[in-house]
């Protein structure tokens, strides 16, 4: 039986809807691995025996961990909202700001 150019194109489609999100998704967490070594190290240089890759992903844990960390207390969570209050008066910094944060609560 010989397949035909729909059957083929839906093949295709099919395939490209599994791996495009994948690829995607991959691809931006090796930038932001890449991202994270290039700023540690630029921030903090290490000699080449203790500069390793991935280093920046956990520097960025910690940071992540940190941040958490601050704005779970009340003090914290005002510092937040105070920081939300001056980005939402900046004009495109807020679209952005408010489409990530939206993006980011809907997870």
């Amino acid at each position: 039986m010989k397949p035909t150019r729909s059957r083929i194109r839906r093949i295709f489609a099919a395939g490209l809807l599994v791996i495009g999100p994948i690829s995607v998704t991959l691809f931006l967490v090796y930038k932001l691995v890449q991202w994270t070594d290039d700023i540690l190290h630029f921030a903090i240089p290490l000699p080449p025996l203790l500069a390793k890759p991935g280093l920046g992903l956990i520097f960025l844990a910690a940071l992540v961990f940190l941040v958490g960390l601050i704005t779970t207390n009340i003090a914290g969570r005002k510092v937040v909202e105070f920081g939300e209050r001056i980005l939402k008066r900046i004009p495109v910094i807020n679209s952005i700001y408010s489409g990530v944060k939206t993006l980011v609560e809907a997870f």
